[in-house]
């Protein structure tokens, strides 16, 4: 019986091993990745005092990071979009936060599955 509760105790210690590799390759991936993004959409961000593009930033919270501009908030949809103009007619959009996410997804869902297969 003591080689069954030992067997139990290595499996569950084994296991606690790997959960904790795993796990931090898995912040290591989350920041890479959106240190990246960040970089991506920066680069692509249009410009035109530069405040915009330079407010790009990360913060974690409970349910992983979050990409964000602080410093222009209220408008990023907009220059994702495009949008009307008041004396009519439209302004159209300037895809630049919609490819770095796409780029993300993809390169985060990469490491992740080679941080669980390792």
């Amino acid at each position: 019986m003591a080689n069954a509760k030992d067997l139990a105790r290595e499996i569950s210690k084994q296991m606690e091993i790997y959960s904790s590799s795993v796990e931090k390759k898995v912040r290591n991936a989350e920041n890479k990745v959106t240190r990246e993004a960040i970089e991506q959409i920066v680069s692509k961000s249009p410009v035109d005092t530069g405040e915009y593009a330079a407010g790009w930033t990360r913060k974690r919270t409970e349910h992983g990071i979050i990409i964000y501009n602080k410093n222009k908030p209220s408008i990023t949809h907009l220059l994702e979009k495009g949008y009307a103009i008041a004396a009519g007619g439209r302004k159209s959009g300037r895809p630049h936060i919609r490819p770095a996410e796409e780029t993300a997804v993809k390169k985060f869902t990469e490491l992740v599955e080679k941080a669980v297969k390792q």
